[in-house]
């Protein structure tokens, strides 16, 4: 985890700090906190500010076991195909090649739509 680092990239660790300079140089934004998410493939949430305005990202990296025959530029270039043709779906807002990462942004929502009461929720 990273906090504040007021663009102090040099504390973070090598793909934390690969991420911030990602997100400075595309997206204009400044990195205040980098939590990887606790599962079997490589995923960050980042908090960033951009015009003083918050910025929240989520990316996605490249699985680490090769069981399927589709790379994360695949599942990112069809993401990118669903956004555009105007399915609901996070923002995308680029790839990270020295990752590999998908940046997109974080919304809220629950992984088993299953779950849900209604459909707004």
């Amino acid at each position: 985890m990273m906090e504040d680092t007021q663009g102090d990239v040099a504390a973070l660790g090598d793909e934390e700090a690969l991420i911030a300079r990602w997100v400075d140089a595309n997206l204009g934004a400044r990195v205040v906190r980098i939590d990887r998410q606790g599962r079997w493939r490589p995923a960050w949430f980042v908090e960033a500010e951009r015009d003083g305005a918050p910025l929240k990202l989520y990316i996605r990296g490249e699985r680490t076991e090769n069981f399927l025959p589709y790379d994360l530029r695949r599942e990112h270039a069809i993401h990118e195909l669903l956004e555009a043709g105007g399915v609901r779906v996070p923002h995308v807002y680029g790839f990270i090649e020295e990752l590999p990462g998908t940046v997109m942004e974080q919304v809220e929502g629950r992984p088993n739509l299953g779950t849900c009461e209604d459909e707004a929720s």
